[in-house]
């Protein structure tokens, strides 16, 4: 018999924080939301936010490798030490990762 509710764990996204976006190929047009650090910063602060407001004590965080994701989780790290908040689990998953990475990654978290 099949449960009655999926439960997934929640997912917060911070997008757009890096300085540097790399275009794929078969792209024609890209839009991009460039943010700056201060904005980065918020991003965190709300995200720390949502945890507080939920009673979170702690929270796993999957960011992906270089620029584009590790300036956003450092950014909310910093937030969350400053808040109490423990990350049991910070994964990094580079951008060519297959799905046998992504499966690791979630059976870790």
């Amino acid at each position: 018999m099949a449960p009655l509710v999926n439960i997934a764990p929640p997912r917060i996204d911070a997008p757009g924080l890096a300085r540097i976006l790399t275009v794929k190929d078969g792209w024609t047009a890209l839009a991009v939301s460039m943010l700056t650090e201060s904005d980065c910063i918020r991003q965190a602060k709300a995200m720390a936010d949502i945890v507080e407001y939920f009673n979170w004590t702690y929270v796993n965080t999957v960011a992906s490798e270089g620029e584009y994701g590790e300036m956003g989780i450092d950014a909310f790290r910093q937030e969350a030490r400053h808040r109490n908040i423990c990350i049991a689990v910070s994964e990094k998953i580079s951008t060519n990762a297959d799905a046998d990475r992504f499966d690791e990654v979630h059976r870790h978290i």
